[in-house]
């Protein structure tokens, strides 16, 4: 599920789009999950998998970086990025 608003993504920011939806996601956007996985894809740079029951955060999204918050669940991430472009962040 995922909430609606947020910021949109600046103009050379990779498009993330969540498997099912036709609009790409925005800035300060949350994804959750519940009893099914999910798909996110980050343009070409990369593809996020949301296992059941997790909740993640659109922090950022633009060509330099792009930084999620993962609050909670299984995830897998396979990414072509340099690492310092596509941060994973969660609870401390």
């Amino acid at each position: 599920r995922n909430r609606p608003g947020g910021t949109p993504p600046a103009v050379d920011a990779p498009a993330l789009h969540a498997q099912g939806d036709a609009q790409p996601l925005a800035e300060r956007t949350w994804v959750e999950t519940q009893a099914d996985s999910r798909e996110l894809r980050l343009g070409s740079v990369g593809q996020f998998t949301l296992g059941a029951g997790s909740r993640l955060e659109v922090r950022r999204l633009s060509a330099e970086e792009t930084r999620f918050y993962l609050e909670r669940g299984p995830h897998r991430l396979d990414s072509n990025a340099p690492p310092h472009q596509l941060v994973l962040q969660g609870p401390a």
